[in-house]
């Protein structure tokens, strides 16, 4: 994900704050997220992973 700063208010994909225009976002093909925190869990959420590991700021799951 890359961060970037939001030109109109947008809502969180995943926990539904309003994010405001200046406020950093992060966009995704999935939607705009508040924070990497946010993106994470809705990507963990929908993957069906049984664990996920973070490392290096990427994203590794591990799936049946």
């Amino acid at each position: 994900m890359i961060a970037h700063y939001t030109t109109g208010n947008q809502t969180c994909e995943y926990c539904g704050g309003t994010i405001y225009v200046g406020q950093e976002a992060f966009i995704h093909d999935d939607g705009f997220f508040c924070d990497e925190t946010c993106g994470q869990m809705h990507f963990f959420e929908g993957s069906g992973a049984r664990m996920v590991y973070l490392t290096d700021n990427k994203l590794h799951r591990s799936v049946d």
